[in-house]
């Protein structure tokens, strides 16, 4: 089971991922962006080297965000299926993530992306920066107003052909994220009913509504 869930930076991402792991027996979700502050916390050299982009606003390079990332996809625990947060973020990616899988006969089950208006993108991202400021006394680099506008900028000129990709595989979920977290999950839900991998995957709590 690998699904893909993606958005602009504040769009409630995290927050969805988790529930879909609750849903489908618990599988790992996998942010990029936590995976590359992690990265760059342990001081290693692909964390370091990666933060001079994201810490700009700007998107990791491709080999070198694939390299962090290809490493986390090889624990064990991903072996049954994972939720990707956040990624692919170019075409490129897109291919090279499809070339990882079919390597291990694997492919993507579904891909969600949840569209929320920039400006309640903003708002939500200064607001967790106050949060951040008032639990760990400063907000996170990439937190700052002129670096959000910044990935909205990337973000605007990226993903659009990634959907129109996905969108032609059919296996694309256009989602109004602009909405309650429950309801949000319970609409993404429904549509996943409708699909096979849903009632063939072992794990997953059907008896939740």
């Amino acid at each position: 089971m690998i699904f893909i869930i993606l958005g602009s930076s504040g769009a409630g991402k995290g927050t969805q991922a988790k529930l879909l792991s609750q849903r489908f027996g618990n599988i790992p979700t996998i942010s990029t962006g936590a995976l590359l502050r992690i990265k760059f916390d342990e001081n290693t050299k692909d964390g370091i080297e990666a933060e001079k982009y994201w810490g700009k606003g700007n998107w990791v390079p491709d080999k070198l965000m694939f390299k962090i990332l290809g490493k986390r996809l090889a624990d064990e625990d991903c072996e049954q299926g994972f939720i990707l947060d956040a990624f692919p973020r170019t075409l490129n990616q897109v291919r090279i993530l499809d070339e990882y899988l079919a390597a291990r006969s694997k492919r993507v089950d579904q891909v969600i992306y949840l569209r929320v208006p920039e400006e309640e993108v903003i708002t939500r991202m200064m607001e967790r920066a106050k949060r951040d400021i008032q639990v760990f006394g400063k907000a996170r680099r990439d937190e700052d107003p002129a670096i959000i506008r910044e990935r909205l900028k990337s973000h605007r000129g990226t993903i659009e052909p990634i959907l129109t990709e996905y969108a032609k595989r059919g296996i694309l979920l256009d989602i109004d994220g602009h909405r309650p977290i429950g309801e949000i999950h319970e609409d993404t839900m429904d549509h996943l009913r409708k699909n096979d991998f849903y009632h063939n995957h072992r794990n997953v709590k059907k008896d939740q509504t």
